[in-house]
């Protein structure tokens, strides 16, 4: 499969991610009135500031599938999978991850590990459809998986919120100044790695339901 066709799929999954993590983004949550309706109307008079914020999350899944796509290209080309080829990906896909460069805590190297071991492994479950003849991946997918097989491996991809959410105490993401918070900041860790992980869980349903129709 190209390098174009696999960075088509982790595009879509990626505008899926954000557009979900948009749409479950409560804003009367992270000012601590989460039980109060009107969140429609908290999204409306606060769109940019919150679009604003969600686009860094595109940036981090961006900038580190450009890095798993690119070791996945090196393990497909090299069966051995060195592991000496990922050390030079492991600054780069924690210096352009949002939730990793506002972690202030005692726990830094095992939140980076953990990290990284994260999208080492997308890149090793990538590298069999990086080296298919297909430029389908679903085709690419059937030939050389079993759907549970298949189906674990998206489970691991969008599994980002659980790692975050071990670590968020120490997460400081913040809301910039804006009249609707009458100019004051609050902490928005929580809420935002719940609206990731809710985005995950439908991104997940989708993809097994394409799995049920391409393995039936």
């Amino acid at each position: 499969m190209t390098r174009k066709g696999v960075k088509t799929q982790l595009d879509e999954w990626v505008n899926a991610l954000i557009n979900g993590s948009y749409r479950e983004l409560k804003p009367l949550a992270v000012v601590g009135l989460g039980f109060l309706p009107g969140n429609g109307l908290a999204k409306w008079l606060m769109e940019t500031p919150i679009r604003e914020e969600i686009a860094q999350f595109r940036v981090t899944y961006n900038k580190k599938f450009k890095y798993v796509l690119e070791y996945a290209e090196e393990l497909a080309e090299n069966d051995s999978g060195d592991e000496a080829n990922f050390e030079e990906y492991r600054d780069k896909l924690l210096e352009w991850d949002y939730f990793y460069q506002n972690y202030d805590g005692p726990r830094e190297h095992e939140f980076a590990g953990e990290l990284n071991d994260w999208a080492k492994k997308i890149s090793e479950d990538l590298a069999p459809s990086v080296g298919h003849s297909s430029d389908d991946f679903w085709e690419a997918a059937e030939d050389e998986f079993t759907e549970d097989e298949l189906m674990g491996k998206f489970a691991h991809a969008l599994s980002l919120s659980d790692i975050l959410r071990e670590y968020s105490d120490d997460v400081d993401l913040r809301t910039p100044r804006h009249p609707f918070t009458l100019f004051l900041s609050f902490r928005y860790t929580d809420e935002a790695i719940r609206s990731l992980s809710e985005a995950e869980d439908e991104l997940f349903q989708e993809m097994q339901d394409k799995a049920d129709e391409v393995y039936s």
